[in-house]
């Protein structure tokens, strides 16, 4: 950590690895990773897709999602119908507040 708290990463799945976050919500979010471009857009899964690569619950992974999003890491985007019903939310990933982006792989030891 730098002297001014913020913790210095490298990519989002190096903010991931450094949050003080529960294991699990690592996992979920690791997992994610897997399905993002290399911008760090375009996850497109289902929590059938994550239950089956995680061997989680459907609880235990929503719990997480929730966890990561109040972590900082995540951010959810809720899509509606035309009638205003709900269908789906995307998860987008972002870099917590207190990260700070290495210029380079060796700033971050």
């Amino acid at each position: 950590m730098s002297k001014n708290g913020r913790i210095p990463v490298w990519s989002w799945t190096d903010a991931v690895a450094r949050a003080d976050v529960p294991p699990l919500t690592k996992l979920v979010c690791l997992n994610i990773a897997r399905y993002l471009s290399s911008a760090g857009k375009g996850w497109r899964i289902t929590i059938e897709e994550m239950m089956r690569d995680t061997a989680m619950a459907k609880q235990s992974i929503v719990t997480h999602l929730k966890r990561a999003v109040a972590a900082g890491l995540l951010i959810a985007k809720r899509h509606h119908d035309g009638k205003g019903h709900r269908t789906t939310t995307e998860y987008v990933p972002r870099f917590p507040d207190n990260a700070k982006l290495a210029r380079r792989p060796a700033d971050i030891a």
